[in-house]
Order: C-alpha cells, then sequence, then structure tokens
C-alpha cells in the first residue's frame, strides 16, 4: 500500500458498513493509506451498482475512466466496469473464469504491483 500510496490517491470503495471497514483497514494500520472510504451505507445500492465506486472517484477528485479498481468479488468487477474503470482482480475469492470481465485477472499483490508502479 506504501508503495502504491506514493503513486496514487487511493480509496476504499465496499459494499460493507463502515464499522466493519474500520475495523478491518485498523487491523492491518491500513487506513492512513486511504483518504476516502466510501460505503454502500453512502451510496444506497450495492454492487453490482457502480454507485460506491463513482462516489469514490468524485470524493478523489478524480474521473472514473481515470480510476482503477482492485477487486475480488464478480459483483465488484460488473461494478467497476459499469463505472467505466479499469479493473484489476484478483484470484483470492473466485476462480479466474468468474473474473474474466476484469481489465486484467491476477493471482497475487505483486502482480497488482507490477501493472500499477512505474518500473
Amino acid at each position: 500500500m506504501d508503495r502504491l500510496a506514493r503513486h496514487y490517491p487511493l480509496a476504499v470503495a465496499s459494499g460493507s458498513n463502515h464499522p466493519v471497514i474500520d475495523e478491518v483497514l485498523a487491523m492491518k494500520q491500513l487506513r492512513r493509506y486511504f483518504p476516502v472510504v466510501v460505503s454502500t451505507q453512502d451510496v444506497g445500492r450495492s454492487k453490482p451498482a457502480p454507485d460506491v465506486f463513482l462516489q469514490a472517484a468524485k470524493l478523489l477528485g478524480q474521473l472514473p475512466t481515470d480510476c482503477c479498481v482492485v477487486e475480488d468479488s464478480a459483483a465488484g468487477v460488473t461494478a467497476a466496469r459499469s463505472a467505466g474503470m479499469a479493473v484489476i482482480a484478483l484470484t483470492h475469492s473466485l476462480p479466474r473464469s468468474e473474473l474474466a470481465h476484469a481489465t486484467h485477472v491476477v493471482d497475487t499483490y505483486e502482480e497488482v504491483e507490477r501493472l500499477l508502479l512505474p518500473a
């Protein structure tokens, strides 16, 4: 996260409620990397609706087309694509075949870094 945060503004756009998001971010002390945290609670509609991603882009001051989402669910990939965003799907939760509609499908966080960080 540290390397990504040096190059990009980062946000969490989650289908979870804020108390759950806060707890997860606190477990690994990750909150400092995310100036924006958006929950489905903030927008009303859950993924696969694009609302949570569109709100995160707005709060970051970014166009959706300039955003890239890292996602591990099929509904999340659909939501991000509907928002006009590129998507890197991680195969942590689902097989590659269920995430194939992502821009990229990867197996590790190192692959995410290789796609997003300058060489």
